[in-house]
């Protein structure tokens, strides 16, 4: 559970003057020796190192290590934190609300540590061979160093050849949202300028998100990176705020000069609160999972960006496979009903198999659910807050771009971070143990026929024997026999990926395609709402 541990830092900055947070000094000490009620101090970029209530200070905070969630909360006094999550730009004072070093995190280690103490062992169909001659003896393990070593040469990290056995019966599988049906960062989708001709319309977009993405070039929230990353796609050159003019508030937003113009980049209250009186164009409200940003120069609203945790390309593709061949497909969010619900009915999950606003322990009972119904259950997630689903499941699968502490207690890890894999894992896993099956026939078939012929059923009959050198030469036969229908789950399985994902087996990778997508204008389909007056 190293994984796990790791974003947990070992000292916090202790305030040795609880009554004057302002101006008391502090002194390191290791997080286990603190008290319910010590304040600590935490600085821009470090890690909370408790959980604990602000008392003082103003700041956004990444709670993705935890919640899987991609974008920052602000945090106000009252507001409360989690150990391991990342203070970005302001400092707080914090006071703990429990001891020793217990965490939130800490509670996930121990739900994992539950999860995998009482795995039960799989049932091997070779279990119940007392004696076993050498085709059955390679019957099995043939079979499965195939379709494991063909899993790694397709960017598949299978973790034992029982976990193909109990996948191919895999019968619900539960997604997360965040990072898994989703990238897991903030996309530009969108740039909205006052009306015009398409042509002045597309210049204005550009030279708003130059001018935004010169302010946030000198953030480190997640939504500024997306809007430096989508104006570099469009236009690679740089421009520079003035020396000094740079301020940050958070949870509002930025502003600073560029060439002599005000350029403020944040919330309405906030371009507003910068000078911004002209409003040139309405405003549309926050939709389905779309955020925006405003974009104020001087005294106007120059623009407003949308921006969304883009959902994968191929999520949809991969649910409508799955719920064609009979696996109930539920989906899991820490994140608010309707933005859940949206993703949901965009990759095609049924509203009722949605749970929302869920922590982690909620996800384990969840899966405990399931199975107690009486269901092999698979798991997909990336996050350090799917952990304990993740090893509760029969099958864990965590994204090959997750956390370390998802690929450490999943059973299957897709390298490749490409939602199409988990279909390549499961018909891997049927065309494995449809093998095994065959192998088990074959071998069964030919010793029941050839152990009586070799000792001499037929020589009163037809005065046939077979010498030890034939005999031992048809033995040797039927382990060829075995062995080859095993390495032929190379062509079965090559001619499978290629039914599913079309005539080449090189499926696309969509995680990196954002930049590309923004480039070419490529927007998200989502109905136009009413515009309402900023």
């Amino acid at each position: 559970m190293t994984g796990l541990l790791s974003v947990l830092p070992s000292k916090a900055r202790l305030l040795l003057n609880n009554d004057d947070i302002e101006s008391g000094s502090t002194v390191d000490v290791p997080c286990n020796s603190l008290s319910v009620g010590d304040l600590i101090v935490v600085l821009p970029g470090d890690r909370v190192p408790v959980d604990g209530i602000v008392r003082a200070g103003r700041s956004t905070i990444d709670e993705s290590s935890f919640t899987g969630e991609p974008l920052p909360v602000t945090k106000l006094t009252g507001s409360q934190v989690a150990a391991g999550s990342i203070n970005l730009n302001g400092t707080l004072t914090v006071e703990v609300q429990r001891p020793g070093g217990e965490t939130a995190m800490g509670d996930i280690v121990r739900l994992v540590e539950e999860a995998q103490s009482r795995e039960a062992p799989v049932q091997r169909l070779a279990d119940k061979v007392v004696a076993c001659p050498c085709a059955l003896g390679l019957a099995t393990p043939t079979a499965m160093l195939v379709g494991t070593s063909l899993g790694a040469t397709r960017g598949l990290l299978l973790r034992g050849g029982n976990i193909l056995e109990k996948f191919s019966m895999v019968n619900s599988i539960v997604f997360d949202k965040t990072g898994t049906l989703t990238v897991g960062r903030p996309v530009v989708t969108k740039v909205l300028t006052p009306r015009c001709v398409d042509a002045q319309s597309e210049a204005q977009e550009a030279e708003i998100l130059k001018l935004a993405a010169a302010v946030e070039a000198n953030t480190v929230h997640p939504v500024g990176k997306a809007i430096v990353d989508a104006a570099r796609a469009i236009n690679p050159q740089n421009v520079k705020v003035a020396d000094g003019t740079f301020m940050e508030e958070p949870g509002s937003g930025a502003v600073a000069t560029i060439d002599n113009k005000k350029v403020s980049v944040g919330t309405l209250d906030w371009v507003q609160r910068n000078g911004v009186i002209e409003n040139n164009f309405q405003v549309e409200e926050t939709i389905k999972n779309q955020s925006v940003v405003y974009v104020g120069v001087d005294n106007n609203l120059a623009g407003v960006i949308y921006f969304e945790d883009q959902i994968r390309e191929d999520a949809r593709q991969v649910v409508e496979s799955l719920s064609r061949q009979g696996i109930n497909v539920y989906m899991l969010s820490g994140d608010k009903r309707s933005t859940a619900e949206y993703v949901a009915s965009v990759v095609g999950i049924p509203k009722e198999q949605v749970l929302s606003e869920v922590k982690p322990a909620e996800k384990t009972e969840f899966i405990s659910k399931l199975q107690k119904d009486q269901n092999i259950v698979a798991m997909v997630g990336d996050g350090i807050n799917d952990a304990a689903a993740l090893a509760n499941a029969h099958i864990g699968i965590a994204m090959g771009g997750g956390v370390g502490a998802a690929s450490d207690v999943s059973s299957i890890v897709l390298m490749g971070n490409k939602l199409s894999q988990l279909l390549d894992a499961l018909e891997l896993s049927r065309l494995t143990m449809k093998t095994v099956k065959q192998n088990l026939w074959w071998a069964f078939a030919y010793n029941i026929v050839g152990i009586p012929v070799a000792a001499g059923m037929l020589l009163p009959i037809t005065g046939t024997v077979l010498t030890p050198s034939i005999a031992g030469a048809l033995m040797g036969l039927s382990s060829i026999g075995v062995t080859a229908n095993s390495l032929l789950l190379r062509l079965r399985f090559s001619e499978r990926q290629k039914q599913i994902h079309g005539s080449s087996a090189n499926i696309k990778t969509y995680i990196n395609s954002d930049l590309e997508n923004q480039n070419k204008k490529v927007k998200h389909p989502i109905p136009e709402a009413g515009w309402k007056g900023a």
